[in-house]
């Protein structure tokens, strides 16, 4: 199963809105952001199933929306992004499987459901560990054209952290499977964005670098 072939393309033609995504440096809007939950939710719903997973990538930065539900920590979540990042998981189950999607507005919650004949499969997963959190660092300031002189923009600081947690499925043959899933995210200052201040040794009337 591939969330990429099965939820794209991301396009508004197909319904999809402008959403937050990490660009490098940057956190900004764009087409199809947001598919992360998609994938995060897709990611716990298929380790509860016992389903073996394939593809899979953590998130560049800690975002605290995808903290694993009991304990808190980062660790569980996975990121999509077309056409390179994607999740996937495989149906050996030698039968179909359906997957059930509800959203509720009110409380925020979105939750998977997979339907499939029973065939004593198990799976589980351990809250993840955090084995090293990474301090921000200093603020980054840098001057910008796009903005009026002196205006100030800023992004938020991401700390950084060091993380693992153990998916353990149990196949039909009552084979125990073991999968170790490490994740790094990487630290972010705060960055402020401000507007260049106009040369005062240019001449009035003239065009300076």
């Amino acid at each position: 199963f591939s969330t990429i072939k099965s939820a794209g393309p991301f396009t508004e033609a197909n319904g999809y809105l402008p959403e937050l995504v990490i660009k490098g440096d940057q956190i900004k809007r764009e087409v199809g952001g947001g598919m992360c939950q998609i994938g995060t939710t897709l990611f716990r719903t298929a380790m509860n199933s016992g389903m073996p997973i394939t593809e899979r990538r953590n998130h560049s930065l800690v975002v605290n929306y995808y903290f694993d539900p009991v304990n808190r920590n980062p660790g569980t979540d996975a990121t999509v992004y077309d056409p390179v990042v994607d999740f996937k998981f495989m149906n050996d189950t030698g039968n179909y499987l359906l997957l059930q999607t509800v959203v509720n507005y009110k409380t925020q919650k979105l939750t998977f459901t997979l339907w499939g004949k029973p065939d004593g499969r198990k799976g589980s997963y351990t809250h993840p560990l955090v084995f090293r959190w990474i301090p921000a660092g200093e603020t980054r300031t840098i001057e910008v054209d796009d903005l009026k002189p002196g205006i100030k923009e800023c992004q938020g600081a991401y700390k950084g952290a060091v993380a693992s947690f153990v998916y353990t499925r149990v196949t039909s043959s009552t084979e125990e499977i073991k999968q170790v899933f490490d994740s790094y995210y990487r630290p972010l200052p705060d960055i402020c964005r401000v507007g260049k201040q106009p040369d005062s040794t240019c001449p009035v009337g003239k065009s300076c670098p």
